[in-house]
């Protein structure tokens, strides 16, 4: 390790401390003659030994330093020693994996030469970096003469542009009626109870929907300079076979109706139902069913049946029918169904039971002995005994913030909210009640999947057709190849539409603890409280009411 001078080292005369560079492999020596009187090599000497080089402590490995000055200590003949070496500075430069940063890692010099903004400018133009280049950076990265992941260029990301929008102007149209005193605002009301029983008439060339067309994004381009292009969204046109309604002629991104009637919104577009009056739907009329909206002035009686596209608007009362609705129904009087006990013969049981299907909400001043089951919400002013009734989002008896309502017999099942005055029979007639699940979940899963299947299906011999025009461009002339490529637009917006849906149902799965039963007077023995798949069996009447909740994983009631 340790050696006398040579005759290449420093001169042998010269006392004290001495530092040496090898210009051929760029080490440095240290080298050490006692004088005549002890000397103590400490770091002023050092320091101003590799002063007289222009370098500082940064060239010297501080382990062999160590012992070389140890050594020094102990010396009576000239020694030395290589104790470091002299380093230029370098420079890496790394680009990441999506090529959108160029990454500047500096080596500061040790006794050598500094890296230059030249040198990091020449490594970019090996690096084939062409775009982006931050030489603000280059120079503060120089300036600083070390640094680390320094982002000397940086890529463009891609614009994404934006996809069809299709705007309802129909709320525009809405008449906002003045509240009632005996109907005030409950700011836990999931109904309005003023707006339910509005029906919304359209005239021909009324606007309903504006469709906004989708904007296409703008490219970027990587530190390397390639083009980055944005995702490419497709134009989605109002949907073909609309009723009702089409494309305006002096705007064909809005949709005017065509015919008088009550809208019927869509994700894509509105069609707009014819609305036919009748004085009641008895044997006089036979059964109805056509795509509009059904007002009857009277009742609709037992044994009747009723299939319409959109609303159903009752000004009496519905018995035992069957009515299936689009839309909402909305009933002025009750919805009454025969009891069990008075059928005589247990073949006419269904056809005795009043049994309401629609896809918006159902509004009734009462409902005894019927099937209930609406897409959106149940609102009763009065009571419901003995019925089976389903809702997508809340059943409600009796007005908002009241104690009044009654949910007697038979089963309710909803999603967010059961809500009466009081939940039971004191008579102890068994009662269940389900929240926290959406009984609608099933059948439209199934829905979706068969929808996407029949779409995908169209969809493929579309293509099909569309692959046979582009290599037969004669045959897709006069516009056929054009509407070809609407109605795959169209079908591709339908695509999106039910991914909308699966994951709207998907999010209600998460919705179970914000589930409410409440009883705002009273819940009484012989009810069954379900949350989720959680049970709670009421034994004996409460003395006030109270909300059932889940908590921890059990029903509480609080």
């Amino acid at each position: 390790m340790f050696g006398i001078f040579s005759s290449e080292g420093a001169m042998v005369d010269e006392k004290g401390l001495r530092f040496v560079l090898d210009e051929a492999t760029r080490s440095v020596r240290a080298c050490y003659a006692p004088g005549d009187e002890e000397e103590n090599i400490g770091p002023e000497s050092i320091a101003e030994a590799l002063a007289e080089h222009g370098w500082d402590a940064a060239v010297l490995d501080q382990r062999e330093m160590a012992q070389f000055l140890d050594a020094c200590r102990r010396a009576e003949e000239p020694i030395q020693a290589v104790v470091g070496e002299v380093r230029d500075g370098a420079l890496s430069l790394e680009i990441t994996h999506d090529r959108m940063n160029a990454l500047l890692t500096i080596e500061a010099p040790r006794g050598g030469l500094p890296v230059t903004a030249q040198q990091v400018r020449d490594m970019l133009v090996q690096r084939n970096v062409a775009f982006g280049i931050d030489d603000a950076q280059v120079e503060a990265a120089v300036a600083a003469r070390a640094c680390r992941d320094a982002v000397v260029a940086r890529g463009l990301s891609p614009v994404q542009g934006r996809a069809t929008r299709f705007e309802s102007l129909l709320d525009a149209l809405r008449r906002q009626p003045e509240p009632e005193a005996e109907d005030a605002d409950d700011a836990s009301a999931l109904v309005d109870y003023r707006t339910l029983g509005d029906l919304l008439l359209v005239a021909p060339g009324t606007p309903l929907m504006r469709r906004v067309p989708a904007v296409q994004g703008i490219e970027g381009r990587d530190v390397l300079g390639n083009a980055i292009a944005p995702a490419t969204l497709i134009d989605i046109p109002f949907p073909p076979g609309l009723s009702g309604s089409e494309p305006s002629a002096d705007d064909p991104c809005l949709l005017v109706a065509t015919v008088a009637g009550v809208p019927m919104p869509q994700a894509q577009g509105v069609n707009v139902n014819p609305l036919v009056e009748v004085d009641a739907v008895d044997l006089s009329t036979g059964n109805i069913s056509f795509e509009g909206t059904l007002k009857v002035k009277g009742d609709i009686k037992t044994g009747m049946s009723v299939h319409v596209g959109g609303d159903v608007v009752v000004q009496g009362t519905i018995e035992a029918a069957t009515v299936e609705a689009g839309g909402s129904v909305i009933v002025t009087g009750g919805i009454i169904g025969a009891p069990e006990s008075t059928v005589t013969n247990p073949a006419d049981g269904a056809a005795k039971t009043a049994r309401i299907t629609c896809g918006g909400s159902v509004q009734a001043r009462f409902i005894d002995n019927a099937v209930i089951s609406a897409g959106v919400n149940v609102a009763v002013k009065g009571e419901i005994r003995q019925s089976d009734v389903a809702a997508g989002q809340s059943i409600e008896s009796g007005p908002p913030g009241s104690q009044q309502g009654v949910i007697a017999g038979g089963r309710c099942r909803a999603l967010l909210l059961v809500r009466a005055g009081t939940i039971g029979s004191p008579a102890g007639v068994p009662t269940e009640v389900h929240v926290g699940v959406n009984p609608h979940a099933a059948t439209r899963k199934a829905a979706i999947e068969q929808e996407r299947h029949a779409v995908n299906e169209e969809l493929g011999k579309l293509e099909k057709l569309l692959t046979f025009f582009q290599a037969n461009p004669e045959k897709g002339e006069g516009g056929v190849a054009d509407r070809v490529r609407n109605t795959m637009a169209a079908m591709v917006g339908k695509l999106q539409t039910l991914e909308a849906d699966e994951t709207a149902l998907a999010a209600e799965l998460s919705l179970t603890y914000s589930a409410v039963i409440h009883a705002t007077r009273r819940f009484c023995g012989g009810t069954d409280l379900v949350v989720g798949v959680k049970r709670m069996q009421i034994i004996e009447t409460t003395g006030v009411g109270g909300k059932a909740v889940l908590e921890e994983d059990e029903v509480v009631l609080r």
